[in-house]
């Protein structure tokens, strides 16, 4: 007779992201539980932080767009609520994700009805209301740089290096003193 599989073992990669997201509580509170109320408090959780983040990164944006992010947010959220199984709840949880992810590119697409949906560029060209666009400051170019130097060198030698680039006086940015430093990057 086969043994069946360890339920505590189950969705590790969405326990992780959990972690990631909500600190070592969220692992903790998640790692053993089989729980749906357990499970649904972290998916509610996860829908109401996009809308946060939203609001909080997102600067540039049309009034009709975060309106229409907050109401799938807050729709699927309502249906998670009334699921009484996880496995229920992370259908919900993912459906309302994945139109979380359409949104953040421009609108949901609409191929209900459509037998065939090809991946051809013009069935999935989103961008009808609004353009997404990426924009990157010096400053958050700078704390790119600072997070992968210190991940590669370690924050001690980071900052003994930084001394020595504030020491010789350059004019360059620490990135661009740094990579004529080391060219061998």
């Amino acid at each position: 007779m086969p043994l069946e599989p360890d339920p505590y073992t189950k969705n590790l990669a969405l326990k992780k992201a959990m972690e990631e997201s909500f600190g070592p509580d969220a692992w903790y509170a998640l790692k053993e539980t089989t729980d749906p109320k357990v499970w649904k408090k972290y998916f509610i959780k996860a829908l109401r932080s996009y809308v946060v983040a939203a609001k909080n990164s997102i600067t540039i944006h049309d009034h009709e767009w975060i309106a229409e992010f907050e109401e799938n947010s807050m729709r699927c959220q309502e249906q998670i609520k009334k699921c009484k199984s996880f496995d229920e709840a992370l259908g919900q949880f993912s459906a309302g994700i994945m139109r979380q992810s359409y949104l953040q590119i421009g609108l949901i697409p609409r191929h209900r009805g459509k037998h065939q949906v090809t991946l051809r560029a013009t069935d999935w060209k989103l961008n009808n209301f609004r353009t997404v666009q990426y924009v990157q400051s010096e400053e958050q170019r700078a704390n790119i740089f600072w997070s992968k130097l210190q991940k590669e060198i370690g924050f001690q030698a980071e900052i003994d290096l930084y001394a020595e680039y504030r020491g010789s006086g350059s004019k360059d940015s620490f990135e661009d003193w740094y990579i004529k430093k080391t060219p061998n990057l």
